[in-house]
């Protein structure tokens, strides 16, 4: 027997739900949504939330708290890609920080608990 539950997404009371609500109530000079749910357009992969929890865990405050997405898509399991999508919604939701290294990748940052 099979199930057609839907994918798996954050709990109603999780930080990133609860983030993704009150970001919709913030309005623009026209009424508008400043962001709406349509510009998220799906919630992170948990494994790539996991994983950029361990790979901030293992960093012990180096890079200034931030990551990186090859780190996180090597550590979840998931293509490079994926992982740049998701660490921006997570940083979107969150209220985290993009910023460029001197290398010229991106460093994810994020408040202490992401979840």
């Amino acid at each position: 027997r099979t199930s057609l539950a839907a994918p798996s997404s954050p709990a109603r009371s999780s930080p990133l739900f609860m983030a993704s609500s009150a970001l919709t109530q913030i309005r623009g000079p026209k009424g508008r949504p400043i962001l709406s749910e349509d510009d998220v357009a799906s919630p992170p992969d948990i494994k790539v939330v996991k994983a950029c929890e361990q790979v901030l865990r293992q960093s012990n405050g180096k890079n200034g708290g931030a990551v990186i997405a090859s780190d996180v898509a090597a550590r979840a399991g998931v293509s490079l890609s994926q992982a740049r999508r998701d660490l921006s919604t997570i940083a979107t939701l969150t209220g985290g920080d993009i910023s460029v290294s001197s290398d010229g990748e991106l460093l994810y940052s994020f408040p202490n608990n992401i979840r």
